[in-house]
Order: C-alpha cells, then sequence, then structure tokens
C-alpha cells in the first residue's frame, strides 16, 4: 500500500506498507479508524482517535497534527457503487465540520474506504452536495487519499 499525505510545505510523502486486517481488503469501522490513526502516525503525525461517547455522538473520530498540518476526520466504510450516501452525515458532524472550519486552518471531512482505496471527502465539498440536495457524493480520482494493494493514482 501506497499512501500520500499533501503539504503546501512539503510536498508529497509516502508512508510505507501496513498490515492489513485479517489478511483482506474489508474492514469494519473500527479497524478501518484503527487503520487511519496507524496510517497517520507510520507518516510522522500525532493520532487521536477519539473515544466514543456514550450517546455515540462524536463530530470526528480521528484528530491527526503534524507541525502546522491537521487533519479532523470520521472515518465511513462504504460498500456498493462508488458513491458515499450523504444521509450517513450527522447533523453534529456537519455542525462541527463548521466550527472547526471556521476557527482552524485544518483539513476537515470523510475518510471513505471503498474497495481497496481511501477517499477524502472535503467538508466544502460536503455541504455543496447537501445544499444542492445531491442523495450522494461520486468517489473519484480527485479525492483520492490512498489505495491498498496498489500505487497511487
Amino acid at each position: 500500500m501506497t499512501c500520500r499525505f499533501k503539504s503546501r510545505q512539503e510536498g508529497v510523502r509516502y508512508v510505507r506498507p501496513l498490515y492489513l486486517y485479517h489478511g483482506g481488503l474489508k474492514m469494519t469501522g473500527r479497524e478501518f479508524e484503527q487503520y487511519m490513526c496507524k496510517l497517520f502516525d507510520q507518516n510522522g503525525f500525532w493520532a487521536l482517535n477519539i473515544p466514543r461517547s456514550e450517546s455515540g455522538a462524536q463530530p470526528f473520530d480521528i484528530v491527526a497534527i503534524r507541525k502546522d498540518e491537521v487533519y479532523a476526520v470520521d472515518c465511513k466504510v462504504c460498500s456498493g457503487a462508488a458513491r458515499f450516501p450523504l444521509r450517513r452525515v450527522e447533523d453534529n458532524q456537519l455542525l462541527a465540520f463548521g466550527k472547526a472550519y471556521w476557527r482552524t486552518n485544518a483539513k476537515i471531512g470523510l475518510m471513505v474506504y471503498w474497495s481497496g482505496c481511501i477517499y477524502f471527502l472535503r467538508r466544502e465539498d460536503i455541504v455543496k452536495a447537501i445544499e444542492e440536495e445531491q442523495p450522494s457524493i461520486k468517489l473519484t480520482k480527485k479525492d483520492l487519499f490512498c489505495t491498498i494493494g496498489n500505487e497511487v493514482f
């Protein structure tokens, strides 16, 4: 697996491969969160997998920080078509996305695992699609964060 982290200051960095859970490409949501934390960690980030609250409603699964680069993301696992259904974005996430967006320079959004690839859907794209009343967002090469078992596209 090769993953890339984009940074204006550092260009593109590649992280060394991680072992896959259960020896395959399928992961549960919890496994995907742990996987992303390890991925951030191996790429020089301090990464925190935020524990679930009793209500189960935390806006972010992971906060990852390296120098002045910050990611605040929620992790989602998808199956079926190469689209992320917007009904899976919770109201508290949208509220937190907005607050964090206006108060920080963090990269805010969703990490989506689908068919051996990890996509980063940015907060701006999610909000725009919801405002346009789209039912889903298509997972495209522009959103590709990394691939598992293949080179980056």
